[in-house]
């Protein structure tokens, strides 16, 4: 469970907000259709925390806004994963 949720899930974070590699934001941005810009972020961590008040106590803690994300613990990142990321990305990822 760690592996996965303190291990990938962030790598994949900052992938998606193009932070996982050192090459400049323009040589990134040529090919690659999976970054979304830091003020879409800012969106969706102003969505996780407007909805905080609305989840269930069986999902366990309210989420915190992604932008604090290295202080995520795994549970923390499991949440994310498996409740939050898709209904959160799917409006701005692209759709190829």
């Amino acid at each position: 469970m760690h592996l996965f949720f303190e291990g990938v899930t962030p790598a994949m974070y900052c992938h998606w907000s193009e932070q996982f590699f050192s090459l400049s934001k323009t040589e990134l941005n040529k090919n690659n259709i999976y970054f979304l810009k830091s003020n879409i972020w800012e969106k969706i961590g102003k969505d996780m925390i407007n909805n905080s008040h609305n989840m269930p106590s069986e999902f366990g803690c309210p989420p915190n806004n992604i932008k604090y994300y290295k202080g995520f613990k795994a549970e923390e990142w499991m949440n994310w994963t498996i409740l939050y990321s898709i209904p959160l990305l799917l409006p701005y990822m692209n759709k190829e």
